[in-house]
């Protein structure tokens, strides 16, 4: 396996650890017990995106023009200020004080992930085989999943030494160990080496005679549009999926408590490496597609069901299985449309394609604006509506790569 696939698999496996025991559940949390106002969190989410958007650009555009290396190495840099600003300021400030720090912390990490997240993906797809992409893209899934699995097992524990109960001082102490966990994570990113990528094995697929024999009834024009597909497809994918963000940690908070919600992102997180590891085994490449394509009208047709019969909502236990039935039929395929993507980008502008895939992405994170106080409120169901209509269109796009591959 290429040197640099295994540090990016190591760093996946520790850098989500540490997202485990500093992301959602325990950062937002943290600034929902401090401000006792869950809107404040999607709004610094969008901040931050906003702030981060310019950096995302610029570092596929440096990616491409330069080592993609040295420009993960400077976003691990600004990664890691805020973790140091956190783990000094966290015991001598007030919570008061502190919710500066938290807003600090949050808007210098996306300005980090940003800057570092187009090069990374780029130096990654460089250094798998083309033809292999989908299962190199498995590996890098499963890795991810496993070690925000392992954080969340730890956050159990923790939760269950402090009687399952939200805790200020407790959710503080687990963010500051995600800290250091985290410093040690990003540090692995500066034994990433631009000159162990691959060369031609890890080229795009644009040249005739692999075209022909990878997709014999594909024209050159038709695989052209792939990655614009995807990008696209993307776009309304990510803003339903943010509006699920919006609505998913509300739900758990008000109906399974700290421990409970570890478990349900543990399930979740098992279901879509299984699935994703099972499929990319047991189907063909066109069959993947078919099942993408099906499982995105499938998310659409579930919550148009939780829209038509609100009785559901009042049943907390079958909500939630639903909604965790939702969220793998959305989710398991995300390393199969990353690795045909970048099957369909050359080399030398993937820094840049990875940029806009991300801006498109982030774009639908501003659909947290529209997120309301409580699970009881009126527009959640109208904001779910909205996601119905952003994943059907989603998936319409998405399906054209059907008539291509």
């Amino acid at each position: 396996m290429n040197y640099n696939v295994n540090i990016t698999l190591l760093y996946n496996l520790i850098n989500n650890l540490s997202g485990s025991l500093q992301g959602s559940i325990i950062f937002n949390n943290l600034l929902y017990q401090l401000l006792n106002d869950g809107r404040i969190i999607g709004k610094l989410f969008i901040i931050g995106s906003l702030i981060g958007l310019p950096f995302n650009l610029m570092s596929g555009y440096f990616a491409d023009k330069y080592k993609r290396s040295y420009v993960v190495k400077v976003g691990a840099v600004i990664t890691i200020i805020p973790c140091l600003l956190y783990l000094y300021f966290f015991k001598i400030l007030s919570n008061n004080q502190l919710i500066t720090i938290l807003y600090l912390y949050r808007i210098l990490g996306v300005i980090g992930f940003n800057t570092k997240k187009s090069a990374f993906q780029s130096l990654y797809s460089d250094s798998i085989p083309s033809l292999e992409r989908n299962k190199y893209e498995i590996y890098k899934f499963f890795s991810s999943n496993l070690g925000q699995v392992i954080g969340y097992v730890i956050n159990i524990i923790f939760f269950l030494i402090n009687k399952n109960k939200w805790n200020i001082d407790h959710l503080k102490n687990i963010l500051a160990i995600g800290c250091i966990v985290n410093i040690i994570s990003e540090s692995i990113l500066f034994l990433l080496n631009d000159n162990k990528s691959l060369d031609e094995e890890s080229e795009a697929f644009d040249n005739t005679n692999i075209i022909k024999r990878i997709l014999p009834n594909s024209s050159l024009l038709k695989i052209n549009t792939i990655p614009y597909i995807i990008v696209l497809s993307r776009l309304c994918l990510g803003a339903a999926g943010a509006i699920m963000l919006s609505f998913v940690p509300i739900l758990l908070k008000q109906n399974l408590g700290p421990v409970g919600s570890n478990y349900y992102y543990i399930v979740s997180l098992l279901m879509f490496s299984g699935v994703a590891f099972i499929l990319e085994k047991t189907l063909s490449l066109k069959s993947q597609i078919v099942a993408m394509v099906s499982n995105i009208f499938a998310e659409v047709f579930l919550l148009s069901c939780l829209l038509l019969f609100p009785s559901t909502w009042n049943l907390k236990y079958l909500l939630i299985g639903l909604i965790l039935l939702q969220s793998i039929l959305g989710t398991w395929h995300m390393s199969l449309s990353e690795s045909i993507f970048m099957n369909y980008v050359k080399k030398e502008n993937r820094g840049k394609w990875n940029s806009i895939s991300r801006v498109a992405y982030t774009i639908g994170f501003f659909f947290l604006l529209l997120a309301p106080k409580s699970l009881n409120n009126k527009g959640f169901k109208k904001i779910f509506l909205l996601s119905i209509i952003l994943k059907f269109i989603g998936g319409l796009i998405r399906s054209l790569l059907l008539f291509i591959i």
